[in-house]
């Protein structure tokens, strides 16, 4: 008597799986007309208790158009049913098996069909659902040539049950693998191989039940997509290919339903930077936190349709997918999810999703139930009804180039819209009890504490707001002037980070104000009390009296190519003039003491000439570095004559391969400017009995101008 194999077929598909895959294998088909449209159904067999079996014939067939499909009705007397495939041949202890189907029902309800050994098959109301198993027949299943299904009906209700699709392959277990990555191949050997006969084979492959740290911080790795013959794996860990930043491309196990859920920080793919192509099975139900962090290579990302839980940061920095669809499943969203998808065009949820939704095809991430708009895109409107923005709700997103704010949103989260350097128009709806854009001034403001919180290009500070928020303007590349109006006493960090583009030649900031200055006329912010340069343009004129230049001031500066820094600076902090592409010439003046991280991390400098007798000593944090590594090589550092040793002994200067000394004709540490721009700049300074200062002193100083004119500077 042969024996039965009776599979559990959970709710599931490879969700990504293309045509292609298994193609490297031999598979057969052992089911023939499992899609129901020919005539001969003899291996499709119905047994009803108490009425004894019979072959599917005609009459169980449905026909529409060109589909064929199965039906198994039931009364509503309590039976119990058996829905029984014969298979073409024997299958053989070892073998890998591939069963999928189709199926849906009629009931009002998820109803289930109970298998006697392994569990239930989860028909879900309404929709056909796919169903597929991967496993390797076991020794007790050998040579059995039978699948059954057994209804368990205990209840009075009559249902119609529908199949479709049907299909059960095989493979020889003994199959050896062939790996396209060898790095691969020699780690699963070199783990798994259990008969030691330097192959892996389909059944050792399916009977790995867990692959632990195996392929942790892997950097060699590049393609892992034989991983879907590991089907004996049900959950990957947290660090399973964390930091394997060569690995392209990956195809998940299809019967794994948890990646990463320790809620520990590294994730299971995290820093996979390079990764192309990651191919997840239906089955998935939890992908934990940071599990696909800054995989940035990705384009597009398909959820699993039996997703429950996106955990913490889960997708975090996947810069260039666009489109974003959230299965109804859905059920929890950890913070930052989705943060930094600057190339995010379009966001659905799904119908029937009980806790969040995209109402009015806003393309935009809702929670249902609190109406607050969790992640916007580059195409999102703000309905009406949404009450709240999240934190960081549309960070990125350059394309956004308009914003309407409802009179209905109360509350905004910090950095709702930081990088949104595309917008143009900046909109509150009136009547809204919280937020203004006052006097069309295509800002966000906070009525009660008159803080603007985002800007644009467009954007006229009014003289009633008193504090700029961290942010404000982040990366607004596009702003070509910034008026600072007396009235301003607080600026955040980073409030106008990145914007020193191309575009932006004037910085003013309005007479009165008693903490902000741009004194001289430099085109610069100034921090008055304690005389910070916290932002320059390229026609930034430093003043003579600056101490220290803040961090970022000049970070991105398009366009500026020579560089002075005046005597009286002492510090240079972090990233000041770092990503400046067209910076050629820095002159250092000879009160510099400390130069901070990234300084002058910019890719083009040639000559640095620096006053300072003593090497400015580097303070750097986590031993970041202030030049980029090309310039040790290629630049040529010019130091006073008598300080050559000194440099050639301190690091950083020691490193520099060309070490020269200064000479009368090399510039003086006077001022700032750009190649395109013919700035007069102060040349020599004088007291006012015509005594030459290497700095002007306080009180009224003589200076000789470039154009050769002289003025005179009162120096407070």
């Amino acid at each position: 008597m042969k024996r039965t194999l009776r599979l559990l077929s959970l709710m599931a598909g490879l969700l990504l799986v293309s045509s292609g895959v298994f193609a490297q294998q031999t598979w057969k088909e052992l089911i023939a007309n499992g899609n129901f449209e020919g005539s001969d159904l003899s291996n499709f067999s119905i047994s009803i208790k108490d009425e004894g079996s019979r072959n599917l014939n005609a009459g169980d067939i449905i026909t529409e158009g060109s589909n064929h499909y199965a039906k198994l009705a039931f009364t509503v007397s309590p039976t119990k049913t058996n829905f029984i495939i014969q298979l073409s041949e024997p299958l053989k202890a070892g073998d890998v098996v591939k069963f999928s189907m189709r199926a849906k029902s009629n009931a009002t309800k998820d109803l289930s069909i109970v298998t006697e050994v392994l569990g239930r098959l989860l028909v879900k109301k309404g929709d056909w659902s796919t169903f597929t198993y991967e496993g390797v027949v076991k020794a007790e299943q050998d040579q059995c040539q039978t699948i059954t299904f057994k209804f368990d009906r205990n209840f009075k209700q009559a249902d119609i049950f529908y199949f479709d699709d049907m299909s059960l392959k095989v493979c020889d277990g003994n199959t050896p693998i062939d790996f396209a990555d060898n790095k691969v191949k020699e780690i699963c050997v070199s783990k798994w191989d259990t008969n030691g006969d330097g192959k892996l084979s389909m059944a050792e492959a399916a009977a790995v039940t867990d692959i632990g740290d195996a392929f942790f911080n892997n950097s060699e790795i590049t393609s892992f997509d034989e991983f879907q013959y590991f089907t004996g794996i049900t959950s990957l860990q947290e660090n399973a290919f964390y930091g394997c930043y060569n690995l392209k491309s990956i195809i998940l196990p299809s019967n794994i339903t948890e990646i990463g859920v320790s809620h520990s920080w590294m994730g299971a793919f995290r820093w996979c930077y390079n990764m192309t192509s990651a191919t997840l099975g239906d089955k998935i139900e939890v992908i934990g936190d940071n599990s696909f962090e800054h995989c940035s290579a990705l384009t597009s990302i398909n959820m699993p349709k039996n997703l429950k839980t996106i955990g913490y940061s889960a997708f975090y920095a996947c810069s260039f997918v666009p489109t974003l669809v959230i299965p109804k499943g859905v059920e929890s969203i950890g913070d930052d999810a989705f943060y930094g998808w600057q190339a995010l065009t379009s966001i659905v949820v799904e119908e029937g999703n009980k806790f969040y939704d995209s109402r009015e095809n806003c393309n935009a991430l809702i929670n249902t139930k609190t109406n607050e708009l969790m992640v916007g895109s580059s195409s999102s409107f703000i309905p009406s009804t949404v009450t709240s923005i999240a934190r960081e709700a549309f960070v990125g997103r350059s394309g956004l180039t308009t914003l309407t704010i409802p009179k209905s949103v109360t509350v905004i989260g910090g950095g709702a819209f930081t990088g949104c350097n595309g917008l143009t128009s900046i909109i509150v709806e009136e009547g809204n009890p919280n937020y203004d854009s006052r006097n069309n001034c295509n800002a966000l403001i906070e009525t009660a504490t008159n803080k603007l919180l985002t800007g644009c290009k467009n954007t006229i500070i009014p003289n009633s707001v008193t504090e700029i928020a961290s942010s404000a303007f982040s990366n607004c590349s596009g702003l070509t002037a910034i008026s600072i109006p007396s009235s301003v006493t607080k600026i955040g960090a980073y409030a106008f980070y990145g914007c020193p583009g191309p575009n932006l030649l004037s910085i003013i900031v309005e007479e009165g104000n008693p903490t902000y200055d741009s004194r001289y006329n430099c085109n610069a912010l100034i921090e008055t009390a304690t005389d910070s340069l916290i932002l320059g343009c390229k026609s930034t004129s430093i003043p003579i009296d600056i101490k220290r230049i803040a961090p970022n001031a000049f970070n991105g500066c398009t366009g500026l190519s020579f560089v002075r820094i005046p005597n009286g600076v002492k510090i240079i902090d972090s990233y000041t003039f770092a990503s400046c592409p067209e910076l050629t010439t820095v002159v250092i003046g000879n009160g510099v003491e400390k130069i901070k991280d990234f300084a002058f991390f910019s890719p083009n400098i040639a000559d640095i000439y620096c006053y300072a007798e003593q090497a400015p000593e580097p303070y750097m944090t986590y031993s970041y570095p202030i030049f980029i590594g090309s310039a040790y090589s290629n630049t040529v550092l010019h130091v006073p004559a008598t300080s050559i040793e000194t440099y050639r002994n301190a690091e950083p200067w020691s490193i520099f391969e060309n070490i020269v000394a200064l000479t009368d004709s090399d510039p003086n540490p006077t001022g700032i400017t750009n190649v395109s721009n013919n700035m007069v700049t102060g040349e020599r300074y004088y007291s006012l009995d015509g005594k030459r200062l290497d700095q002007p002193q306080r009180g009224l100083n003589i200076i000789r101008m470039s154009n050769g004119t002289t003025r005179k500077v009162i120096v407070k």
